[in-house]
Formats: structure tokens, C-alpha cells, sequence
């Protein structure tokens, strides 16, 4: 169960080539349309914007983010067929070879944040999951927390 849950994840981060951040501004939620690259342990999933934008402000002054994302196709088939994943962590500015590494990660996995990636302006945040929240149809819901290694709840809802 926990290596299948884990191929799951993995299979939907890799699949889908963005993510809707949600971060908090003055209390109220936020969400931000964002690429993305992520470690195979699952335990950080990496973002880049620019310094002055509203996303990068939010999560400094209030590091607790999730992640979303699914593979919906548009079609009421997604009710029943389709998957979610949410994802729950804090998020933090990296630096020096660590920011390098999650550059190139981002750089390999969407050629197109080069430009973004290479600007002065430009801060790469990891988001250190505590845990995933997987999804599919009404009744198959699974939480994976990575720093465990482990499947910790599954339950039909």
C-alpha cells in the first residue's frame, strides 16, 4: 500500500507541469498558478517567482503553504475517475548551493523559468511537505507523510 501510494504521488507530480499554491494574506486565503520541481523523496517540492510579488511576500511573513493538484480532464467522468493531491508544509527561501540545485531542477523539469530563473529578482523557495492528501473519486483518500516513509490514514469519505 505505501509503495503503491507513493507511485501515485509521484506518478501525478510528474505528469502535471503545474500546481495552485495557496498561501495567506492579512488572514485570507490566496492562490497562485505555479510551476514546479520536486525531490523523489517527496519531501520538498520547489517553486521560483520574482521578490516583489504578492506569493513571495505571503510566504515570508507566513511560511504555511499547500500545493494542489489533480488531472482533471473537464468531464463529468472526473467526479468519479478523476484524482486530487494536496499537499501541506512551510516554505522557505533558499540560498547558495541549495538555491542552485532547486534552480536547476526547475530549469530541467520547465525550460521556460530559465529567463525567470536567471533574473536578479528571482527567489527559489522549498516547500518542505509534512504531508499529502491523495484523492480518488469520492471514496479512496490517502494521506502520505514523506519524513515518515509511511501511509498514516486511509479512510473512505
Amino acid at each position: 500500500m505505501i509503495h503503491r501510494l507513493e507511485d501515485r504521488i509521484r506518478r501525478l507530480l510528474d505528469t502535471q507541469v503545474q500546481c495552485v499554491l495557496a498561501t495567506v494574506s492579512e488572514g485570507y486565503p490566496q492562490q497562485h498558478l505555479m510551476a514546479y520541481a520536486f525531490e523523489p523523496s517527496l519531501e520538498t517540492v520547489y517553486l521560483v517567482s520574482r521578490r516583489r510579488t504578492e506569493k513571495v511576500v505571503n510566504m515570508v511573513q507566513w511560511p504555511s503553504i499547500a500545493l494542489l493538484w489533480d488531472n482533471r480532464t473537464g468531464n463529468t467522468l472526473d467526479h468519479a475517475a478523476g484524482t486530487a493531491l494536496m499537499a501541506q508544509g512551510q516554505a522557505e527561501v533558499l540560498h547558495g548551493w541549495v538555491c542552485a540545485r532547486a534552480a536547476y531542477l526547475l530549469r530541467e523539469r520547465s525550460i521556460e523559468l530559465a529567463p525567470l530563473l536567471a533574473r536578479d529578482d528571482a527567489v527559489v523557495f522549498a516547500c518542505r511537505i509534512e504531508s499529502y492528501r491523495h484523492c480518488r473519486g469520492y471514496s479512496d483518500v490517502s494521506t502520505y507523510c514523506p519524513q515518515a516513509g509511511q501511509a498514516v490514514l486511509a479512510e473512505a469519505s
